[in-house]
């Protein structure tokens, strides 16, 4: 089995340890919650005659753990 970077926990996403960043022990690096984000986008956004290739996020700051 693979290692998650979320788990899920009903309607929430848990972060596990692989989400965790570099810099701090107690924020996320982006790439997970971007993630997140993408996914919802392709699920809920999503036309199927559209295939997304490019999402660009701006985060002001870590996001938390």
């Amino acid at each position: 089995m693979t290692e998650a970077i979320f788990t899920r926990d009903s309607d929430l996403f848990v972060p596990t340890d692989y989400a965790r960043g570099p810099w701090r022990p107690d924020t996320m690096h982006g790439g997970p919650p971007a993630g997140l984000l993408a996914r919802t986008l392709e699920q809920h956004v999503g036309d199927p005659a559209f295939q997304m290739a490019r999402i660009t996020i701006d985060l002001f700051r870590q996001p938390p753990f």
